[in-house]
């Protein structure tokens, strides 16, 4: 193979590898920014066009609790734990979840108008390749 042909063979694979990056890595609509526009009262067709589409977990990997320092999007950012249980009162009541790398965030539908949404940071937590091996196989 000539000089030539392998300068050509790697800047055609460099160009493909920035553009399948490009494609890919796209942000996700689900943010801390996109859920401190949704308004009381919206209903769940807004909701799910301004978070990307319906409820939904997207993030790429094990997911932990992100610091907030303070409160500056106008929505509730908590740094505990993300377990936990909301007891719906009310009948109609449903309660909707869409989770990427950065926010998991939490509506609640009542007679189909959406209450102030919770919007909880979290980071992605990167473990050890063995651990990444283990998850991608679905090993215990």
């Amino acid at each position: 193979m000539t000089r030539r042909r392998f300068v050509l063979l790697v800047s055609l694979g460099c160009l493909v590898a920035v553009a399948a990056y490009a494609v890919w890595s796209r942000p996700s609509a689900i943010n801390a920014a996109t859920a401190a526009k949704i308004e009381v009262g919206m209903d769940l067709k807004t909701v799910e066009t301004m978070l990307g589409g319906p409820a939904r977990d997207e993030p790429t990997g094990p997911l932990g609790t992100a610091e907030c320092e303070d409160d500056t999007t106008g929505v509730r950012h908590l740094n505990a734990m993300l377990f936990f249980h909301d007891v719906l009162l009310v009948e109609d009541a449903v309660q909707l979840e869409w989770v990427s790398d950065a926010a998991d965030v939490r509506i609640v539908f009542i007679d189909g108008k959406a209450q102030p949404p919770e919007c909880f940071a979290v980071r992605r937590v990167h473990d050890g390749p063995w651990a990444m091996l283990r998850r991608w196989l679905k090993l215990p």
